[in-house]
Parts: C-alpha cells; structure tokens; sequence
C-alpha cells in the first residue's frame, strides 16, 4: 500500500497531468483524522464534506483483480523504493547502486513526452 504524503511535501499535480481531463481521485487525511476520497483537480482539492484541512493524500489502491493482476499493475503499485530495487536487477540499471536509481526516479522529467 502507498504511504500517505503530506500536503506540505508535494501535492498531486503529476498525476493530475497525467490525466487527459486533468483531474485525479485520491484518498485524503484531513486535520481532523477523517478519511475520505477527493478529487484533485488545478482548482485543487474538491472534497464532497466540510471536515477540516487537508494535511495528507496517497493514490488510490489498484482496484481489486483477483488473481488477474499484470507485471505493469505491479510496477504501478510500487512505491519509488521498491521501484528503484526492482530496476536494479536490469540490464542499463545493475551497474547503479540503489541509491543512485531511487534519485534517478526522483528526477522531474519535466512534465513533457
């Protein structure tokens, strides 16, 4: 499962841009504990109750599949560190340490194709 990512560090935008309708489903964690999905878009975060601040959001879990789960379901799921543990094992990336792939998938790309 994804971690929870404080608003302070970094907010959805990525994954809002990656959306054609420029819009994402997140979980959030308000001020107050409460728990609850909402929709981030570039007006920021459309919440359907008033219960405080947002201080935190994480993707979305995969929606269940049973056992009919992909490898590139897997890989989406992964966090950076266990992406970065992953691609050490392949060819253009084993001669990286681990450190040097987890800061490269750190990198802003620039929002381009």
């Amino acid at each position: 499962m994804d971690k929870w990512i404080p608003v302070k560090e970094r907010l959805p935008k990525e994954e809002m841009m990656a959306d054609k309708y420029h819009e994402v489903q997140v979980l959030v964690c308000m001020d107050d504990e409460f728990i609850t999905t909402a929709c981030y878009t570039e007006e920021g975060f459309e919440l359907w109750a008033e219960s405080g601040e947002v201080i935190a959001w994480m993707p979305l879990p995969t929606p269940y599949k049973g056992d009919k789960y992909t490898t590139a379901d897997n890989i989406r799921s992964m966090t950076d560190e266990q992406l970065a543990e992953f691609l050490k094992s392949y060819p253009g990336f084993n001669h990286l340490s681990y450190k040097e792939v987890l800061n490269w998938l750190k990198i802003e790309d620039g929002g381009g194709c």
